[in-house]
């Protein structure tokens, strides 16, 4: 969290660290809806254009209504982070007319308050974040405080940025890092006393975080150089060794130094730290300072001999830097740089600046370090990174548009292969059978009813029984004068009665039992023919569904395309940018090197003649080169 600060601190609350640090200090709460969790899970994966689609389709197809307004706040925050403004305003400007919540109220104008702030806006930014009330969180009220501290001095409105600075009191990082801009703007505006107080404070600062040493070392390097402004060199020396010596920051103490004891006459002394970085990579502009200043005040002692040595280095080494940054600015116009700065892998994850990456041989030198360090530079490689990531994941869009239609014509195959099958299936033609024989049970059914037919509903048993008794039943009555016969047709008589009793007294159930399976045929031909005519629906909708996807393909295909040929021309603009810049700050470490190198040499052909002079006769270093090391001009 610390770092987030420092860089928050470094560029005055810069896009993407802004909208990172959420992440760590967002408010816990219970996930109540799958897809929102989803969400966060990719939000805090930094998985950013993965959280918004997975918003975006759940605001589609079925809001999200379990969560209260954190979707659209974390919707709201992940456009400002893709710096869609527009976008990120309607939705805060939206949660703040629909009467929300005073905490949900408050988010929204911390996120509109910050876009302002970043947009250089600083009076609407000051009043916006004025409005809010005390319901942000600890993490987001520092923040707060520490942009307002910021817009009051950028309007140079010293007393109330001292208010805001106060109340970040409880928050001794964000507090520590608003102290030094203020300290800074102070000594800009003309307040040195001021200024001095608040840098002095963090000079004093006893820490073992790296951060904030580097920046006590960053507080006492502008202490150091304030003071030499101010013509007091012996302020600025006490500052200036309070800097470590093995640090981002040492050189610039060491070159200050030099020029403190050179302020005071104190020559031989100046040149013990000058002397120091004549060791140090020369890449460094404070090296390169040093190489002039060192003979050049050897040159002030009389030491000219010695002096020329020095101003020959100085010479050779520039001469070094300059065939390097030629080298590297012939990379750079060949396009090795984009090359080298396009990842090895596009993931979401690569839209910070977290992957491996080899720099080429032909600009591997450290000025290309120097300048991924700029902050401006930062910025433009992020975007660029994130067009990279956007267009490739375009580009697999739409290569799958030839699996859609290729699932689309197998689709309308297997349709009309199984349309002819089952349309042509004899199966189906059983129905209508099967209807006029339910048809004619029913009327049997029916007449049984009415006529009382008992005999109709008898079991094969019994009807076999029935037959084999009426058999009987005619040979006895081809016998009826028969007397011997009597106990045979008692026989029939009892066995004809018991079987027409069991027929009689099963009838009604026997009725009742075939009306309900006659129902349930009812009800399975009612499935049938419902099914039938979803088949035959089906024949005559299913391809105008085909040419509805089909057109769909079509139409998404040249949106993409579309897309594609946008974010192109983007990044083609945005690779010039990046050269530009490139070159822009090449040129301008060129230029610098290019003046120290014509100085040196014009010292060294100054030397020269004086050495060459007759004795007594050598004018004064003072009185050839007014110019002292350091000098701009």
């Amino acid at each position: 969290m610390r770092e987030i600060k420092n860089r928050i601190f470094i560029i005055s609350l810069f896009a993407i660290t802004a909208f990172s640090s959420q992440a760590s200090e967002r408010d816990s709460g219970v996930v109540n809806d799958l897809r929102y969790g989803e969400a966060l899970y990719h939000f805090y994966q930094e998985q950013y254009f993965s959280s918004i689609t997975d918003l975006m389709v759940a605001k589609e197809r079925h809001p999200i209504t379990k969560q209260n307004n954190d979707p659209e706040l974390l919707l709201g925050g992940l456009y400002l982070y893709y710096g869609l403004h527009q976008k990120a305003n309607d939705i805060f400007s939206g949660l703040i007319k629909n009467n929300t919540s005073q905490e949900t109220q408050d988010r929204a104008w911390f996120n509109i308050g910050k876009m302002q702030f970043r947009g250089s806006l600083y009076s609407d930014a000051k009043d916006t974040l004025l409005k809010i009330n005390k319901t942000l969180s600890p993490e987001r009220e520092a923040e707060r405080q520490n942009m307002l501290a910021n817009a009051y001095m950028k309007q140079h409105d010293f007393n109330s940025a001292y208010t805001a600075l106060k109340n970040l009191q409880k928050h001794q990082d964000w507090e520590t890092y608003a102290r030094y801009n203020m300290g800074i703007y102070l000594i800009k505006a003309g307040k040195d006393k001021a200024g001095f107080e608040l840098l002095k404070q963090i000079s004093a600062l006893d820490t073992t975080d790296n951060e904030l040493k580097t920046l006590r070392d960053k507080t006492n390097i502008a202490l150091g150089y304030a003071y030499i402004r101010n013509n007091q060199p012996v302020l600025a020396t006490q500052y200036l060794e309070k800097v470590r010596l093995k640090g981002p920051l040492s050189a610039k103490a060491l070159l200050g130094t030099g020029w403190a004891y050179q302020q005071q006459d104190k020559l031989e002394q100046a040149l013990v730290p000058w002397l120091e970085l004549r060791n140090w990579p020369v890449i460094d502009t404070a090296v390169q300072e040093s190489l002039l200043a060192v003979p050049y005040t050897l040159e002030k002692i009389g030491k000219n001999q010695l002096a020329l040595n020095h101003y020959t280095y100085a010479i050779e080494n520039y001469k070094k830097e300059l065939t390097s940054l030629k080298r590297i600015l012939d990379s750079v116009n060949k396009g090795e740089l984009l090359q080298a700065l396009k990842p090895a892998i596009i993931t979401e994850n690569t839209l910070l600046p977290e992957y491996k990456n080899q720099l080429p041989d032909s600009i591997s030198a450290p000025y290309i370090h120097h300048l991924l360090s700029s902050l401006d530079f930062q910025q433009t490689h992020k975007n660029y990174l994130d067009l990279i990531f956007l267009r490739q994941n375009l580009q697999q869009w739409k290569n799958q548009f030839s699996a859609y239609n290729l699932m689309l014509s197998e689709r309308q195959k297997h349709y009309s292969k199984q349309k002819y099958t089952t349309l042509n299936d004899s199966r189906l033609k059983l129905v209508k059978k099967m209807e006029q024989k339910r048809g004619q049970l029913a009327a049997s059914l029916q007449r049984i009813e009415q006529q009382h037919d008992i005999f109709a509903l008898a079991t094969e048993e019994e009807k076999d029984s029935l037959s084999s008794l009426s058999k009987i039943k005619r040979a006895l009555s081809s016998k009826k004068d028969n007397p011997s016969q009597t106990e045979e047709r008692n026989k029939y008589n009892f066995l004809y009665g018991l079987l027409l009793w069991d027929i009689s007294t099963d009838y009604t159930p026997r009725y009742w039992k075939a009306k309900n399976e006659l129902n349930k045929l009812n009800e399975a031909l009612e499935v049938s023919n419902r099914r039938l005519q979803s088949l035959k629906s089906s024949a005559a909708s299913a391809p105008l569904s085909f040419s509805g996807y089909a057109a769909k393909i079509t139409a998404k295909e040249k949106q993409l395309n579309r897309l594609l040929d946008k974010i192109t021309k983007i990044l083609t603009s945005q690779e010039k940018l990046i050269e530009t810049q490139a070159m822009s700050s090449l040129q301008k470490r060129y230029h610098q090197i290019e003046n120290y190198h014509t100085r040196a040499s014009y010292s060294l052909a100054r030397l020269y003649d004086r050495m060459t002079l007759p004795a007594g006769s050598n004018p004064s270093p003072d009185n050839k080169d007014k110019q002292i090391p350091g000098d701009k001009k």
